[in-house]
């Protein structure tokens, strides 16, 4: 039922396969840049530890921010924002190699979430009427997990069969370079992949 409804809804079905395809990309970046940092830092941990850190702080203050403010009275904006600010960060990350930069964009990329998923989410209750939404978010919930899958089995294969020895063999260069570079064409995706943010409804 929660399918069927989601595909009769044509404003429903533009903003699951826009989403989905934003969490495809985002993902790849979520599944490689812990092992791109290691890789550019020789195995150390230390390092991967404040980024992670710096990351969990961006969570929990954009949290707070959307729950003292209350977030975006247009809530396609605050998705576009989530777009934009996870894209850029994921692209600018793949080009820099500096430890403190990372620590900064890892908190950018994650301080967008709670602003994304809080205008998504409102849009969604707004547009469901009550009785019906535990089966139609059920649904999008899947479709979330199986695009999620997707992504981290594809970013692996991508990774370690194409990328990496591509760039090791051809270009002589270092390790964790061909994983930059797929979180780099994730990113450049992902902000195109906004400008479609646009016909959401609000």
């Amino acid at each position: 039922f929660g399918f069927r409804y989601i595909y009769s809804h044509p404003e429903l079905l533009s903003m699951v396969i826009v989403i989905s395809l934003f969490r495809f990309f985002a993902d790849m970046g979520e599944t490689l840049y812990q092992p791109m940092i290691l890789a550019k830092t020789n195995g150390n941990s230390q390092i991967l530890g404040m980024v992670e850190a710096g990351g969990g702080i961006g969570g929990v203050v954009g949290g707070l921010m959307v729950t003292m403010w209350g977030g975006f009275k247009q809530r396609s904006r605050g998705i576009l924002t989530g777009f934009l600010g996870t894209g850029f960060s994921m692209l600018i990350l793949a080009l820099i190699s500096i430890p403190s930069v990372w620590i900064l964009l890892r908190f950018t990329w994650l301080f967008q979430h709670p602003l994304m998923i809080s205008s998504y989410m409102a849009i969604w209750y707004a547009k469901i009427p009550h009785h019906l939404q535990g089966r139609v978010f059920g649904a999008d919930y899947l479709i979330a997990i199986l695009v999620t899958t997707c992504s981290s089995l594809t970013a692996g294969v991508l990774s370690d069969r194409i990328f990496e020895p591509l760039l090791k063999s051809q270009y002589s260069l270092p390790s964790g370079s061909g994983m930059a570079l797929l979180i780099g064409i994730s990113g450049i995706i992902t902000i195109l992949v906004s400008s479609k943010v646009a016909n959401f409804p609000d």
